[in-house]
């Protein structure tokens, strides 16, 4: 199972440059059973999983990375709900821990393309700083 909406989140930081920009997202962390699975059938699961609701064939870059939990894939992805709407970014950050049959994913959305790449850094400093206490 994965988690579906925010409020299955096991926690949450929200992105708030300065009071006069107010907020611009929220990366929420949500847990992702995934008893029977390990290694990359893991990793394939969860990214299928992860992307089962977004419409269409979208472009998507997914990188793999080190950070002080263990590896982690970042998936940036492009979509739009409909043809007349701006498309979105998500980007989401996603560890797979093996011994645990479990994973966690941190996401966050943005509406403007340009607002994703701005943060897309601040983005990564904060997964890189996430770690697991064992």
């Amino acid at each position: 199972m994965i988690a579906r909406t925010r409020d299955d989140a096991s926690m949450g930081f929200i992105l708030i440059p300065s009071p006069a920009e107010g907020v611009k997202g929220m990366a929420a962390f949500c847990p992702v059973d995934l008893a029977g699975y390990s290694g990359d059938e893991a990793w394939n699961e969860l990214l299928e999983r992860l992307i089962a609701d977004i419409p269409g064939d979208n472009p998507r870059e997914i990188t793999g990375m080190e950070t002080k939990a263990g590896p982690y894939r970042r998936l940036q992805l492009r979509y739009a709900r409909d043809p007349e709407r701006n498309p979105r970014e998500l980007v989401a950050y996603v560890w797979v821990f093996d011994d645990y049959g479990a994973a966690v994913i941190m996401d966050m959305t943005f509406v403007d393309l340009a607002q994703a790449g701005q943060w897309l850094p601040a983005l990564d400093e904060l997964a890189r700083d996430v770690w697991l206490k064992r």
